[in-house]
């Protein structure tokens, strides 16, 4: 056995049928325990370029069907074996997928196809809840003016679909900027106080958030009476995302600069 492991070849008629042939033993009449000891292929959140359908970055495959007209609808699938990043964001000791993560999978499908045009009013109904052993089922809806982001929790037919995010997609170019937004130079010559960073990560585990290492990036923060300046630590690799879903959450965790700590979240 040990011979025919390392690659060579054995006749095992030989043991067999010399020096007389050996009579053969009966099996058991017995059902047998089957037990697989084959590893299973995980699924895959991203695919290599060459496999992604209609340009995108973040999806396996696209979904076709005479019923389907005037969209596109792509499909992957969230999982903490896929997606490590997914097990550092978690409230009350569940795995929920950041916001970040349904954006940049919203905004991957509105710009499939080669479309073009800035995303508004983006929003996500409930929380997602990515289960420890399993995973989830995606599929995004994309016409020319809307995006709309499906979740199926179980992947067994019939199973149930549930919005999950959604937001428009807007052409044409953009808005021009606000006057009544100040610049840059303006906002860096405001009178600020300093926030600790640990302070905020503090907060946030006393409502039941806890972000793990890849979420814990915010360096510095400076807080004025209604904004805040950061300092963000960046990641060299962002991969296929547009911006690194950790880094973007990071940025959104500074605002809980501006919340007073007397307040509940």
């Amino acid at each position: 056995g040990k011979l025919w492991s390392h690659g060579a070849q054995i006749d095992w008629t030989a043991p067999l049928l010399h020096p007389r042939p050996k009579p053969l033993a009966e099996l058991p009449n017995y059902a047998w325990q089957r037990k697989s000891y084959w590893i299973d292929e995980k699924p895959r959140l991203i695919r290599s370029k060459s496999e992604r359908p209609n340009g995108t970055r973040l999806f396996d495959s696209k979904i076709t069907s005479p019923a389907i007209r005037g969209a596109i609808v792509l499909e992957t699938a969230l999982s903490i074996d896929s997606m490590p990043l997914l097990d550092q964001h978690r409230v009350n000791g569940q795995a929920i997928a950041p916001a970040t993560v349904l954006l940049e999978l919203i905004a991957d499908a509105a710009l499939s196809g080669g479309r073009s045009g800035t995303l508004r009013n983006v929003s996500f109904p409930t929380p997602l809840v990515i289960p420890d052993d399993g995973q989830v089922r995606i599929q995004a809806i994309s016409s020319d003016a809307n995006v709309e982001l499906y979740a199926q929790l179980d992947n067994s037919a019939g199973s149930e679909w549930r919005l999950a995010g959604s937001g428009t997609l807007v052409r044409n170019g953009l808005e021009s900027p606000r006057e009544d937004v100040p610049g840059w130079a303006n906002l860096l010559n405001l009178p600020r106080i300093p926030v600790e960073p640990e302070g905020l990560n503090a907060r946030a585990k006393q409502v039941g958030v806890e972000y793990g290492e890849s979420f814990q990036r915010i360096v510095s923060v400076l807080r004025s009476a209604d904004d805040v300046l950061a300092t963000i630590r960046g990641t060299e690799n962002a991969g296929d995302w547009a911006v690194g879903p950790d880094v973007l959450d990071s940025c959104l965790q500074t605002t809980g600069a501006l919340i007073d700590r007397e307040e509940v979240v």
